[in-house]
């Protein structure tokens, strides 16, 4: 996670898609994941508050996972 959002900071990039890849398909559970993939994204922000990233999107396949995204960022 902080690897790809150091990348787009070093490339200069305002955006990025975070997509919640193998949470559910391969037994990771989705809600665990989302709770990770937010947290993570937090801390790089609050690491980096001087970034070319401005937006990131949170990804889901489903409506399941782009829920599992909401409840997470509501809980943080």
């Amino acid at each position: 996670m902080a690897a790809a959002l150091d990348a787009a900071h070093d490339t200069g990039l305002e955006s990025i898609a975070m997509p919640a890849i193998s949470a559910g398909v391969f037994g990771y559970p989705l809600r665990a994941a989302s709770a990770v993939i937010v947290a993570a994204v937090e801390a790089w922000l609050e690491d980096h508050p001087d970034s070319s990233v401005r937006e990131i999107r949170l990804v889901g396949f489903d409506r399941k996972a782009a829920g599992a995204f909401a409840t997470a960022l509501e809980a943080s």
